[in-house]
């Protein structure tokens, strides 16, 4: 049987939605630094992602550990596939802000924690052209989050990454920030303001708050009519400052 060649479906997908008006960026996908190189005792949590119905094994084998390396080539190849259909708009990964251990364990597979400068340099290498953004999720007041500048404010973890952005000449992209999910509504008000005064303060080029319409996370939910609506007009007056 001779079946034809056709172009990757990225490119099929791309094509379909090239001419919209309502794409604002190209975005890859969520978060998988988290996922890579983890150490053994680590991989088993990967098991989750895989699919025995799509004939993928029931759990991850030892070549299936997911590397920095890896999501970078993927990260590089659709941003490629982006660029033949659309030479303007911007390109995200959509990963998250990387573990204080990120550059640690892609070295050596430990937790040590990692200097800022080498820190910085990770989120650089996560975003590799023609990726031309840098993306990150800031949720500072989330406990136990392993990510960020250890041991260290959630102002320098923000800082550092702008610095990235100067080092690298992309612009950062906050493309989740959000307050803990709580049901303390004084609370996560309290957390909001000063996330978003922060993001004014420093400048942040662009942010999107988590999450507007998402009923699974009632307690992040900023939907018209929800406890949380007021940061909608919160967003506005901050827009209004810049």
């Amino acid at each position: 049987m001779t079946i034809p060649r056709s172009r990757p479906i990225s490119e099929k997908i791309l094509d379909g939605h090239k001419d919209s008006p309502a794409i604002l960026g190209w975005e890859f996908g969520n978060e998988y630094v988290l996922e890579a190189d983890l150490p053994a005792e680590q991989q088993a949590g990967l098991a989750r992602w895989f699919q025995p119905e799509f004939g993928m094994p029931s759990k991850p084998g030892p070549n299936d550990h997911l590397t920095s390396a890896m999501i970078r080539t993927a990260y590089s190849e659709f941003a490629k596939a982006v660029r033949k259909i659309d030479a303007g708009r911007p390109i995200f990964t959509g990963d998250a802000t990387p573990r204080s251990s990120a550059a640690a364990l892609e070295k050596t597979g430990t937790w040590g924690s990692d200097t800022a400068d080498e820190w910085i340099a990770q989120l650089i290498k996560n975003n590799p052209d023609p990726v031309d953004t840098l993306s990150i999720h800031f949720y500072p007041f989330h406990k136990e989050a392993g990510v960020g500048l250890a041991n260290k404010p959630f102002e320098e973890t923000l800082d550092a990454c702008i610095e990235a952005s100067k080092r690298s000449g992309k612009p950062l992209w906050i493309g989740e920030f959000a307050g803990a999910e709580t049901s303390d509504v004084a609370l996560r008000r309290k957390q909001f303001q000063k996330i978003l005064d922060l993001l004014v303060a420093r400048q942040v080029q662009l942010a999107a708050v988590w999450v507007f319409d998402y009923p699974q996370q009632p307690f992040m939910n900023i939907d018209i009519g929800t406890d949380n609506e007021f940061m909608l007009e919160a967003i506005a007056e901050a827009n209004r400052q810049r």
